[in-house]
């Protein structure tokens, strides 16, 4: 990552070790860089993109970076900020889908 990973989470349900922090991109090779939006996963092999991450740039100034993910009842979470999501804007506390990120009751 170009800049500082704030928080990780190492998930043994999952197998991977997921980064939130400060950064846009995640590099695996010179030739395969991943926009990442402050939070990837690394899965073993290579850091891989969680939907749009935090924001996919959508910030008004700049976007705060994420400092926690957790994993309650077999669901991972995180702290995102304007994320658009399936079911609107995401401000606050996100639930990783496997696809995407879901707003929990407006955030």
């Amino acid at each position: 990552m170009e800049y500082p990973a704030f928080t990780m989470f190492a998930d043994s349900v999952d197998n991977r070790l997921y980064i939130g922090g400060n950064f846009k991109y995640a590099f695996n090779s010179e030739e395969d860089t991943v926009i990442v939006y402050e939070i990837t996963a690394w899965n073993g092999n290579k850091y891989v993109a969680l939907g749009e991450g935090n924001s996919a740039g959508n910030c008004t100034v700049i976007c705060p970076p994420i400092r926690g993910i957790a994993r309650f009842r077999d669901e991972v979470y995180a702290d995102l900020q304007d994320v658009p999501s399936g079911s609107g804007t995401i401000y606050g506390i996100a639930r990783w889908n496997g696809e995407r990120w879901d707003s929990l009751q407006g955030g």
